[in-house]
């Protein structure tokens, strides 16, 4: 079994797919094919999934298999050991073999999967204010029709719901950080695991990416392009998104007119970004504020900049 050197594994809406794509760029690191393989989450049931997440996330078809090149795609649940082998065909000799799945961040058993899959593996997290990922994930779910109540509402709704990858939204609980890096840090010593943080990194990007480099044992190379969160654009109405979301009507986008294509979402989405306030904020923060209180320690650091 293929056994991968790096593995960027969260958290969730924290930067992972611009590190991802330097990752691409860099000459020294073979990035899997699948981006989010998620194969060592074995505790994520992907028969249980709602159907409104198999709607915006449907799992690839048998015929990407089948091809012999695979294409790069953003995420699979991958299940075979085989496909999973697939994923780094593409590597050549001397490359590190690295993946980005940020299931594992949240996942009780992928600590102990991928310390067996891969013991001398650089294990890289990034954390971001929890308060921003929760918004952020909120405004992505909203785009596609999934909550329509206000983001406090949704918030406390889902601290009180269970944690389930593909069923649960997770608002809340993907953006409690101190159990997933204990977690972590049982399986990894120092040496193999890093942990940055999201307002720092990106402040320098390209300093940030050559220490990261660094420590995964790469040469770095110039960082490029925008750093892109999958920040989502804000609903007009949130009722007709799900609606089009349930009637699986998106999929009728890929035979409009360009032209037409542009009308239709321009007038689905507000061209403005909303902004949570102030007040909203500090509500919001309560939430996580014990958590960043046990998660202090574990980093090493002040997360003030956060609260």
């Amino acid at each position: 079994m293929v056994s991968p050197d790096i593995f960027l594994i969260g958290a969730a809406k924290a930067g992972t797919t611009t590190i991802a794509n330097w990752m691409g760029e860099n000459p020294n690191i073979a990035l899997s094919k699948i981006k989010e393989p998620n194969y060592f989450s074995t505790d994520i049931e992907v028969n249980n999934f709602s159907s409104e997440f198999n709607a915006i996330s449907p799992s690839l078809p048998e015929s990407y298999w089948l091809k012999e090149e695979l294409e790069i795609v953003h995420q699979d649940f991958v299940k075979d050991q085989n496909r999973y082998d697939r994923l780094f065909e593409h590597a050549i000799p001397g490359q590190k073999l690295a993946e980005c799945s940020t299931s594992y961040f949240w996942s009780t058993n992928a600590a102990e999967e991928v310390k067996r899959a891969s013991p001398k593996g650089k294990i890289s997290i990034i954390l971001r204010n929890p308060v921003d990922r929760a918004w952020s994930h909120y405004r992505m779910a909203r785009k596609y029709g999934l909550v329509s109540g206000s983001f406090l509402e949704e918030l406390e709704k889902d601290s009180s719901a269970k944690s389930l990858w593909g069923q649960s939204h997770n608002f809340y609980h993907l953006s409690l950080y101190s159990k997933s890096l204990k977690r972590w840090m049982q399986h990894y010593d120092a040496d193999q695991l890093r942990v940055d943080i999201y307002e720092v990194f990106f402040e320098n990007p390209q300093n940030s990416w050559n220490d990261v480099c660094q420590f995964w044992g790469v040469t770095d190379n110039p960082v490029f392009g925008e750093i892109k969160n999958h920040e989502s654009q804000d609903p007009q109405s949130p009722i007709l998104n799900r609606l089009i979301l349930r009637l699986k009507l998106k999929r009728l986008t890929n035979f409009l007119p360009r032209r037409l294509y542009v009308f239709l979402k321009n007038s689905l989405f507000r061209k403005d970004s909303e902004q949570l306030s102030y007040e909203n904020r500090k509500k919001a923060m309560k939430y996580f504020t014990d958590d960043i209180r046990e998660l202090e320690p574990l980093v090493g650091r002040s997360l003030s900049l956060w609260t």
